[in-house]
């Protein structure tokens, strides 16, 4: 099965019998593999991206992943 069809199937179950909570955790399960937030954050970032301090990088790539899931719910 496609990440997109994966994704119209929890949408489906969750109007039949999940809660919001579940769905969320159910489409986390299915979004977060095919996302390489690590490069994205990079990228987002382009020439500022400047080899920042591992604890600096995964604060930003946490909140990126964050804000990006925000957007999409």
């Amino acid at each position: 099965m496609s990440t997109v069809e994966d994704v119209r199937k929890a949408v489906q179950d969750h109007s039949a019998h999940l809660s919001a909570e579940e769905l969320d955790q159910r489409l986390k399960s299915i979004i977060y593999p095919v996302f390489d937030f690590d490069e994205m954050s990079v990228r987002s970032l382009g020439p500022y991206w400047q080899k920042p301090a591992l604890k600096n990088a995964r604060s930003f790539v946490e909140l990126f992943r964050r804000s990006l899931w925000r957007g999409i719910i």
